[in-house]
């Protein structure tokens, strides 16, 4: 009874005030530092087979359901340790309110279970996966474009402007936060080749024990960022300007020396609507100084109605000799090295959808790992109309019927 008193007395307002701080303050580290998160723990999706005509001397083609549109990043990753790999991936609700970070785990046999980890009102960009303060555990860092209000004529319109890489850090048991402004680099409102749209790509680029990153952006630079060892990260410079456009953009030992070399795709010209562009290889010069590397090659040219792609290296078939897959609007591609020429297969193009719309992948998601456990490295991809589809490497099922 006198517990019950108390709190109807002056300390029950104190007491409620103090509670209202509480919530308010909790609510807004919520919103800085974890995103509106919508579970869907438990929830298990499953790859059927894809209805694209293909060639199937390369892949056999998985789909997933729809998420929404524009799955923009895509990374491979064991992230809990079960030696089966899984997969996260970024893309935006339809119509759009949030984008989103799922982590979709490997049960086996082509099942996933789904795990909404963080969202964001606006829309990522990209998203790149590591131990990047090397604690243990696996951690992202993600980008986005600021935004503004212009008035036009009466009109209000919302343009991008001012890319930014956020790290969003694991705290355990794959439970993120959104810990600090990585970078933020400054465009000019309507300057469409300022430094929006950021992508990622990461590795060990000085070979100090650590994940470095790049950004590419509209501007058409690729910029190195060190990490210092425990997460944070100090530009070491621009390692070159292509023009515009270098959204596609990835890393590994591509000619087989023994370095990390880079891969870009960028828009090098526009001509009325047919966009040119070029697929480049930037040799490590030994140094790790890239942004003194004069070693820049052009591997492919891009054009029909697409300047940019979605590119990532693997070895294909295990001849320890790296391919490239490259997503070219509604077209993919593998570019195997032949005699020391490139070759360029094609592998697919993807069905538009039921509203007529054509699944571009100039800037879609893309990562590779060994999803059913046959040693061969497979495809997971995202793209514009928010389907996620799994190719599974083809090559020793069709060796293996060869053989027989």
């Amino acid at each position: 009874m006198k517990f019950t008193k108390h709190i109807k007395g002056k300390f029950s307002v104190h007491m409620i005030l103090v509670i209202v701080i509480v919530i308010i303050v909790s609510t807004i580290c919520v919103r800085l530092h974890t995103g509106k998160i919508e579970k869907n723990e438990g929830r298990t999706s499953s790859f059927v087979p894809s209805p694209e005509v293909y060639n199937q001397s390369f892949f056999d083609f998985y789909c997933f359901e729809d998420l929404g549109q524009t799955i923009s990043g895509i990374e491979s990753k064991d992230f809990n340790n079960d030696k089966k790999m899984d997969f996260a991936a970024s893309y935006s609700s339809s119509p759009f309110n949030h984008s989103y970070i799922s982590i979709f785990y490997n049960i086996g046999n082509l099942e996933f279970v789904r795990t909404d980890i963080f969202s964001f009102e606006k829309h990522i960009n990209d998203i790149n996966a590591g131990d990047y303060d090397n604690d243990g555990d696996i951690d992202f860092l993600f980008t986005y474009s600021e935004s503004v209000n212009i008035t036009i004529n009466n009109t209000i319109f919302s343009v991008r402007t001012n890319g930014t890489i956020i790290f969003l850090e694991n705290i355990g048991n794959n439970i993120f936060i959104q810990s600090r402004v990585v970078a933020k680099h400054y465009s000019k409102i309507l300057d469409h080749y300022g430094r929006q749209n950021p992508r990622l790509a990461s590795a060990d680029l000085d070979n100090d024990g650590d994940l470095d990153f790049l950004v590419g952006d509209n501007s058409g630079m690729v910029e190195f960022y060190k990490n210092t060892g425990d997460g944070t990260f100090f530009s070491a410079g621009i390692i070159h300007d292509f023009g515009c456009l270098s959204w596609g953009i990835t890393s590994s030992d591509y000619d087989n020396d023994g370095d990390i070399d880079v891969v870009v795709s960028a828009e090098v010209e526009q001509k009325s609507s047919v966009l040119i562009g070029r697929l480049y290889l930037i040799k490590n010069p030994g140094s790790f100084d890239y942004v003194n590397s004069s070693g820049i090659k052009v591997i492919e040219n891009i054009s029909k109605y697409s300047g940019v792609a979605s590119i990532v290296i693997f070895d294909y078939d295990k001849d320890e000799q790296l391919e490239l897959f490259v997503g070219i609007r509604d077209k993919i591609y593998l570019i195997k090295i032949v005699n020391n020429s490139y070759e360029k297969v094609s592998i697919c193009t993807l069905n538009k959808s039921s509203e007529g719309y054509i699944d571009d992948l100039k800037n879609a998601g893309i990562s590779v790992a060994d999803f059913n456990n046959d040693g061969y490295m497979d495809v997971v991809i995202g793209g514009l109309q928010g389907k996620i589809r799994i190719l599974l490497n083809a090559y020793n099922r069709v060796q293996n019927n060869y053989i027989g």
